[in-house]
């Protein structure tokens, strides 16, 4: 932006020069112009394409912290066992994210707890934290799970206004 200024600054008292001076120094004065003016073109660098600047990306990291008070190892043993969530979503990219929104398939969320600043901009390096609880319903013992197969399966998904959505899973197991 300051070689624009310069440049405007430049050429605007060339203009007024010119005209006093005679035809030899306004060849010269054209010719050295034009030799600079060429030289600029060449040596400055060209800002990069979009595509060059880097990855533009964000991550998921949905963990289970505790099953029934048994650590993030135990089971659900019956209807009632309460199983704690955290939520990691950190930009490792390039470019900071706004109107991020994450959801879960099995509970109200509770954050985010922002790394670098509470101004809801995941910004570059930040991460941010989630948490939650799902208790165990009667139906999911009855059904084997949440969708048969003997685990309570629990996703999570990011979205954002930049780029696309992403999701992570964890399942825990019924014993």
């Amino acid at each position: 932006m300051k070689s624009k200024a310069n440049l405007a600054v430049i050429s605007t008292l060339l203009f007024a020069l010119i005209p006093r001076m005679d035809k030899d120094i306004k060849r010269q004065m054209l010719s050295l112009i034009s030799v600079v003016m060429s030289s600029m073109f060449v040596l400055m660098p060209f800002a990069p394409a979009v595509s060059d600047a880097g990855p533009v990306s964000y991550t998921i990291n949905k963990t289970v912290i505790d099953v029934a008070g048994e650590g993030p190892a135990g089971n659900v043993i019956k209807a009632g066992d309460i199983i704690s969530y955290q939520v990691n979503v950190a930009n490792d990219g390039n470019l900071n994210f706004t109107n991020v929104n994450v959801t879960d398939s099995l509970i109200k969320l509770t954050g985010p707890i922002e790394s670098n600043s509470n101004d809801s901009i995941l910004e570059t390096g930040e991460n941010w934290t989630y948490t939650g609880n799902y208790t165990v319903t009667q139906g999911d013992m009855n059904n084997n799970g949440t969708i048969g197969d003997g685990f309570i399966v629990n996703n999570a998904t990011v979205n954002c206004d930049n780029i696309g959505l992403q999701n992570d899973s964890v399942q825990v197991p019924i014993e």
